[in-house]
């Protein structure tokens, strides 16, 4: 996949590769260390130490703000809604 991804868009972004959850998360870091954007993750459901889907819950934010979810008390004077 890489080498796909690689052919198809290297002119246009730089394609990092990992081969465990933790290279990737630390890949990640330094990227953001350097100020550097990322447009995609590509993640395997089985991948070395982590699964395909504990690895976004590590990169992404929440969906939700803790103080829009739903159960959230509202704040003191705050209208019902």
């Amino acid at each position: 996949m890489a080498r796909d991804l690689r052919r198809r868009y290297a002119g246009t972004y730089r394609i990092v590769r990992a081969e465990s959850g933790s290279q990737a998360l630390a890949s990640l870091r330094g990227l953001k260390l350097r100020g550097d954007d990322t447009a995609v993750l590509v993640a395997d459901h089985r991948m070395p130490g982590m699964t395909g889907v504990e690895f976004p819950e590590e990169v992404l934010p929440p969906l939700t703000e803790p103080d829009s979810a739903p159960d959230a008390e509202p704040e003191p004077g705050a209208p019902a809604g």
